[in-house]
């Protein structure tokens, strides 16, 4: 079960899945806004220095303020739900990947660059 958030981060709905453990099968809709809602400062420092982006790099390529990304990187529930998202898909659109990996561990990789 993961939790999603609304605006205001708080509980708007919990989504889960339930599946075949052998199929590679990525999360998509409402079970990927959970996972990366769950994302911590960590991840977000692990995948800007998984493209070899600055803050700054970070900041320009997500339009999220310098400050902003500072205070992300040192407690992402010090930043409004919206900058996180805005954040994390400038993330993904660098192919930055986040994979649950087991009940409780995300991973951060790096894939292909993908347009959306």
């Amino acid at each position: 079960m993961i939790p999603v958030l609304d605006a205001a981060g708080q509980v708007e709905s919990w989504t889960n899945f339930v599946g075949p453990i052998h199929l590679k099968i990525r999360p998509t809709g409402r079970l990927l806004l959970g996972l990366e809602q769950c994302l911590e400062a960590g991840h977000v420092r692990a995948a800007r220095a998984l493209l070899d982006w600055s803050m700054m790099d970070l900041s320009g390529a997500s339009g999220v303020s310098l400050s902003t990304i500072r205070r992300l990187e040192g407690c992402i529930t010090s930043v409004s739900v919206a900058n996180r998202n805005q954040v994390i898909g400038a993330l993904r659109s660098a192919g930055i990947v986040f994979s649950l990996t087991d009940e409780t561990t995300i991973a951060v990789s790096r894939g292909k660059r993908i347009a959306f």
